[in-house]
């Protein structure tokens, strides 16, 4: 594997941004920037052997700077929502940052909008972030990382630790839109989640403590099916937008999604318990790649993470890190051509 860099854009407060473009042995490519840990682009073959992309993203940082959509990002220190942006500790309540109606989401100001310091390490891009006490509301200093890597020339693996000085929430995750064919939506795709439950959630996307079962509901994926068919047949005309709980443990496949014009194939592979799936539908009328417009519904998101708000929620698995204790987790996205 080899490891390229060069210049992308400027903070601005003057400070130069790479991207940094990670070749496997079979020739896939991924770019990264170390503003907000960016997955820019993603290029694999087609079933003509053609390299092309998959991922939503810009040419340039200074779009990144102002995206409203997360495009490609790595969020923390909590991805997903935390209601009424409050949690407690020991009693103690912690405000944070409402980015959301009355909630807290994707971190707030998020390390998706920070500049993370980057290293070549082998064949690995290493990726730290020092998210100070008080930032966003969340107690106690937390160094997070991020090691991105081709694993078996077609797995881009992506392993987040992270330590705190204060017991701390922390939930990390990667916001990357696929679009793995070449129409301008991703209605064509075929999507299968391996979930057996999903957890409801009130009008504000906040969930209600439920775990329910996906059988007999629009949400149930265990078997593939065509994403635009799923909005058309079970009325779901604002697409995905779900957290779905993923059956066994460890690092295990969640997640699916083909695109029959190129071929292209991606798993997502978790060591988290939950997924947020996503397919865009807010993505209207966004300026992509080309300098066009989006339309709704142009990429789709596999976030493999903890459960939404679970520190409000007795039944969801703890996130809370505490200082003896690192944060580990593991994501893979995995690519092949049918």
């Amino acid at each position: 594997m080899s490891i390229s860099q060069r210049h992308f854009g400027h903070m601005p407060d003057g400070r130069a941004v790479s991207l940094y473009s990670l070749v496997s042995t079979a020739g896939l490519t991924a770019s990264i920037t170390p503003y907000g840990a960016r997955t820019s682009s993603i290029q694999t073959p087609d079933n003509t052997g053609a390299l092309g992309e998959n991922v939503l993203g810009y040419d340039s940082l200074e779009p990144y700077l102002s995206d409203p959509y997360f495009l490609g990002a790595t969020l923390g220190r909590y991805a997903n929502r935390i209601g009424a942006a409050v949690f407690e500790l020991s009693g103690v309540p912690h405000r944070l940052t409402r980015n959301d109606g009355a909630n807290h989401l994707h971190g707030g100001s998020g390390f998706h909008t920070k500049l993370w310091t980057a290293e070549v390490d082998r064949d690995a891009l290493v990726l730290r972030y020092v998210s100070p006490e008080g930032e966003d509301g969340y107690p106690g200093n937390l160094s997070a990382q991020l090691r991105i890597y081709w694993d078996n020339e077609r797995d881009l693996r992506l392993d987040y630790s992270a330590q705190t000085d204060a017991p701390c929430p922390v939930n990390l995750s990667n916001h990357t839109y696929f679009n793995l064919g070449y129409s301008p939506d991703i209605k064509d795709h075929s999507a299968q989640i391996l979930a057996g439950y999903y957890l409801p959630t009130d009008t504000q996307g906040i969930p209600t403590g439920a775990i329910d079962p996906v059988e007999k509901t629009p949400l149930d994926l265990r078997s593939s099916a065509i994403i635009g068919h799923r909005f058309n047949a079970c009325a779901l005309p604002t697409g995905f937008d779900h957290s779905y709980v993923i059956n066994g443990e460890g690092l295990r496949t969640a997640a699916i999604v083909r695109a029959p014009e190129t071929g292209r194939r991606v798993a997502l592979l978790t060591t988290q318990p939950g997924l947020q799936f996503y397919t865009g539908a807010h993505l209207k009328g966004s300026i992509g790649r080309d300098g066009k417009a989006r339309p709704a519904f142009a990429g789709l998101c596999l976030e493999g993470q903890h459960h939404p708000d679970s520190p409000h929620h007795s039944l969801f698995p703890n996130t809370v890190l505490q200082p003896a204790e690192t944060y580990q987790q593991t994501q893979i996205y995995q690519f092949d051509t049918l």
